[in-house]
């Protein structure tokens, strides 16, 4: 049809569906068949501009519900354009009416996609997220399935803007496996769209993404667990560092940094009931080997949470480690951990420790290390103990001079002989 003669037409449509009788819809039946007509998509959009906002409504959700061609999306998108110069807050009120039209979803998507306007993508991705938030994952779903990159991208983004549970699954399930060209790239902005929804999500699905079988999903959580210091989540992150390696650095990292939000980590401690009973519900001989592994093996974060899961643990085997660990660690953190740790734990192998720190360190101790021991010293040991502790670090050293002589003598006597 000639576009003189496709206009004339319309306009008679129009006018005969506003003269209609109420429950009849002959004329809107009519004009939905020419609504689609090839290359007329801008001509019927003019004329449906004057007509009442509920006429507006109905054929804008036909037209985005049923239109296929990339032809047809692209005058539909110019045409949307020209409408917002001349009359925003008309177009903007019967857009946000297609709210209750799930069936437009798809349509606005490739809108969105049509267009190179910020702006106007802007308002349509509003638009999208004003709409119910299954609706939206299940349109979203669709998106992530049809392999085209652009719409892929789109739905990702309205996933991680949403911040609603339904659609944190949807996303987790295609960062799980994201299928379509560009890989590397769909799965950077599926991480970032899932740590920008987890600002918002509640603790429960940030739990369940840190118990998660794939391993980057964890990581996802480790990272949205520190940023929002969620201290609920301790139990989710000791399990971490006790079996999975590649998370297992930045949960114990995570650990420590949750401690600055109220987290303490010790037996008996403020949001450790959970790793309390986390840690005795496992065989005591099974556990006790696992966190001296940790403890001996781990980087400096997950040594620092070892010592305190053995809080939990107090054997006499995990306190020979903690013991080992104040007096030979290479980490003046970890150090001074495990010295805080037999001052909770035991006194007297707390004793210990220090006298082999002074006889091992002498006056090589580093300033933060000799701080910490100066106020164990000083401020926690009773005058018996400090007794006790100067007695015998003379003792050692008496010892050792006496063996230094003796090597002394041993040598002098060796070179006379030579000569």
């Amino acid at each position: 049809m000639e576009s003189e003669a496709y206009r004339m037409a319309v306009s008679r449509q129009f006018d005969a569906l506003r003269d209609q009788e109420p429950g009849r819809g002959e004329e809107r039946q009519a004009l939905e068949r020419v609504a689609l007509e090839p290359k007329q998509t801008r001509e019927f959009l003019k004329k449906l501009d004057r007509e009442p906002p509920e006429v507006q409504r109905h054929f804008y959700a036909y037209l985005l519900s049923r239109g296929k061609t990339d032809q047809f999306f692209a005058d539909m998108e110019r045409h949307l354009r020209h409408r917002f110069y001349e009359a925003r807050d008309e177009i903007k009120q019967v857009l946000a009416s297609l709210t209750q039209e799930p069936e437009v979803l798809p349509g606005l998507f490739r809108l969105i996609r049509q267009t190179d306007e910020g702006w106007l993508a802007g308002e349509l991705i509003h638009l999208c997220l004003a709409f119910e938030p299954e609706h939206l994952a299940k349109a979203v779903e669709k998106a992530l399935a049809t392999r085209d990159y652009l719409l892929q991208c789109l739905a990702i983004y309205l996933a991680g803007q949403s911040g609603h549970p339904r659609l944190a699954e949807v996303l987790v399930a295609f960062y799980r496996k994201p299928e379509g060209e560009k890989l590397d790239r769909l799965e950077s902005k599926s991480r970032d769209a899932l740590l920008e929804a987890g600002k918002k999500l509640p603790v429960s699905v940030i739990r369940q993404w840190l118990a998660d079988g794939n391993s980057r999903v964890r990581k996802v959580g480790v990272e949205v667990a520190r940023s929002r210091e969620m201290v609920e989540t301790a139990v989710d992150l000791v399990r971490l560092v006790l079996v999975d390696a590649k998370n297992r650095d930045d949960a114990a990292t995570t650990l420590l940094a949750l401690e600055e939000a109220g987290l303490e980590l010790r037996d008996g401690g403020q949001g450790a009931a959970e790793v309390g009973q986390l840690l005795r519900q496992a065989r005591a001989d099974a556990m006790e080997k696992a966190i001296k592994i940790l403890a001996r093996q781990g980087g400096e974060a997950v040594r620092q949470v070892a010592l305190r899961l053995i809080d939990f643990l107090p054997s006499e085997e995990l306190l020979s480690e903690a013991r080992r660990m104040a007096v030979e660690d290479r980490s003046i953190a970890v150090q001074r951990d495990a010295l805080d740790l037999l001052l909770r734990r035991d006194r007297k192998v707390l004793l210990d420790a220090l006298v082999q720190v002074a006889e091992s360190k002498g006056s090589s101790l580093a300033p933060e290390l000799r701080e910490r021991l100066e106020a164990i010293v000083e401020g926690s040991l009773t005058q018996a103990e400090r007794e006790e502790l100067r007695s015998r670090v003379e003792e050692k050293r008496q010892r050792w001079a006496r063996a230094l002589d003796q090597y002394s003598t041993d040598v002098e006597w060796w070179r006379r002989e030579s000569d």
